[in-house]
């Protein structure tokens, strides 16, 4: 497994364990288990118990197994972690978990950008980018995801149109409030790629609902960015 500039402004690499500094907002995520997506979260410096945006292929299944990467680097303001044939399925995902410019009102803004692609003739992919947090309720509202909670804070995530079906729910053991965002069952063939954006940010609770509509806004207009 190559391992390139091991560190940037954003990241700091040590093997597949990756720290992450975006602005007020601190994290780590551990690369063989990507399913447990950016954890021990710290927002101005206190604890926000939960996770964002993990990254699964079978969200259906049960048990947990450690995946392998072929390739772990940062570069600039990403972290970017290539899987061949995950959990076994016939395509190679690769992950970018991206740093975003904030704008005045957001505290931190972190993306997920995934590429998907197969050397099959024929392949379903399914993947589903889910965050988990400790707060009052999680709704879909306006094409994105509202984390909503006590304090002075709160979690939005937007997507672009056609990339993710959105859902809410709560996790079982944790009792944390989640979104699930998934892409499956289409079809995909030989030398096609897809990439999928999943955005988030931390802002002020009063600015949740005008944030997911400019993120949306943004997300229009910028261009797709290259990931290879």
């Amino acid at each position: 497994m190559n391992q390139n500039r091991p560190s940037t402004e954003h990241w700091f690499l040590q093997g597949t364990k990756a720290k992450l500094a975006c602005g007020a907002l601190s994290a780590e995520i551990e690369l063989q288990w990507p399913t447990r997506g950016l954890r021990n979260l710290l927002l101005s410096g206190e604890t926000v118990d939960g996770w964002l945006m993990g990254v699964d292929v079978a969200l259906e299944e049960a048990t947990e197994r450690l995946w392998q990467p072929t390739d772990v680097y940062t570069r600039g303001s990403d972290l970017i972690a290539t899987y061949r044939k995950p959990r076994g399925q016939p395509f190679t995902l690769q992950v970018y978990w991206r740093v975003v410019a904030p704008n005045d009102c957001q505290a931190a803004v972190v993306e997920a950008i995934v590429s998907i692609q197969t050397r099959e003739w024929e392949a379903h992919p399914h993947v589903t980018l889910t965050s988990a947090l400790a707060v009052d309720n999680s709704r879909v509202e306006n094409g994105g995801v509202f984390f909503r909670s006590q304090h002075d804070w709160g979690y939005v995530e937007v997507s672009p149109p056609g990339d993710f079906t959105a859902s809410t729910g709560e996790t079982t053991a944790q009792r944390l409030c989640s979104s699930h965002w998934s892409y499956g069952n289409q079809f995909m063939e030989r030398g096609v790629i897809r990439r999928l954006r999943l955005r988030g940010a931390f802002v002020p609770t009063a600015e949740a609902e005008d944030a997911v509509n400019q993120m949306r806004s943004d997300l229009l207009i910028e261009p797709l960015p290259l990931t290879t």
